[in-house]
């Protein structure tokens, strides 16, 4: 995995600034690494390992050939946030205290004439000595 610095918690409703694909802006010593980029495919689910400090914010921006449709939230995160940032990024805030949580969100993209999607099921180990 690579590392991916992360925002501060911004609002309850997590607005955040776009960001260029696969990085996340500095801030307040937060800590986050995912996997910065993912091969594409139409109608599959790709599985993505998230390691976040507690309190982070992490987001993910997507990016892709063709034209860029939307991000849908499909699975809610059971112990964080999980918000759509803007019109392609999600922003995961993880809860103040270690342990598990998955989210899992879907791209919608149009290349050819062809609408496509992916859905990006995100493993999330909340661990506040991550490095």
């Amino acid at each position: 995995m690579k590392k991916i610095s992360c925002v501060a918690a911004l609002s309850a409703g997590l607005g955040l600034p776009f960001l260029p694909f696969g990085a996340c802006a500095q801030g307040n010593a937060n800590y986050c690494s995912f996997l910065a980029k993912i091969q594409d495919c139409n109608g599959c689910v790709r599985d993505r390992p998230v390691v976040v400090h507690p309190g982070s914010v992490c987001v993910f921006v997507s990016s892709t050939p063709g034209r860029f449709l939307g991000v849908e939230i499909v699975l809610k995160p059971s112990k964080g946030r999980l918000a759509v940032s803007n019109f392609s990024s999600v922003a995961y805030q993880a809860p103040a205290t270690a342990g598990q949580d998955e989210f899992e969100y879907r791209i919608i993209t149009e290349a050819a004439g062809v609408r496509q999607t992916i859905n990006i099921h995100s493993h999330v180990s909340i661990d506040p000595n991550a490095r």
